[in-house]
């Protein structure tokens, strides 16, 4: 079903089908110190997963930070027509890297250039990247730097996921057991 939503790609909704037939419950070997409310593994590896995602947009906002820092308000020279809560989304998303990066790396482009009947070439913050993203056209227009995103396969997070499963059990469950302790 979330694959069919597009909340993630084949391969990760097969992983967690097989790891769903594989170990539906979990394993005896787990070292988990606490009792998950979730019996179901795989939905615990799930869950897992996606807060070691979101750990990277911690980082990416970190990153960004300290370059903001550096560069003061630089980092969104020429796109002072794009509304601020784009410019957030993409700063805690993404950040600035050489456009020639692009073509070898795993990294998808979160702008693009828009050249009018004048000439002038406008850049644009793109929020809802495509992964089939061509490098982009006018890349002379990027000025040493564009802003990106990382492209890290979801599986990634599913495998930190199913360490952090076996050895902490659920991360919700965890998290609630240490913020709200039961009286004994």
């Amino acid at each position: 079903l979330l694959f069919y939503l597009g909340f993630f790609g084949g391969a990760d909704a097969k992983a967690l089908i097989c790891l769903s037939f594989a170990m539906p419950a979990y394993p005896s070997i787990s070292i988990a110190q606490f009792n998950s409310m979730l019996p179901i593994f795989p939905l615990a590896v799930l869950v897992n997963a996606v807060f070691a995602a979101s750990m990277l947009t911690l980082a990416i906002t970190c990153h960004n930070i300290i370059e903001y820092l550096h560069v003061r308000g630089e980092m969104f020279r020429g796109f002072e027509h794009e509304p601020f809560w784009k410019k957030m989304l993409v700063f805690i998303t993404g950040i600035r890297i050489n456009p020639k990066k692009l073509k070898d790396s795993h990294y998808i482009p979160l702008e693009y250039a828009v050249k009018g009947k004048s000439g002038e070439v406008t850049r644009y913050l793109r929020v809802s990247p495509q992964i089939e993203e061509e490098y982009p056209e006018y890349i002379e227009v990027f000025n040493g730097y564009m802003w990106a995103t990382p492209g890290l396969p979801f599986l990634i997070f599913m495998t930190v996921g199913f360490v952090i499963a076996l050895l902490l059990g659920d991360f919700v469950d965890w998290m609630l057991i240490l913020l709200f302790p039961q009286p004994r």
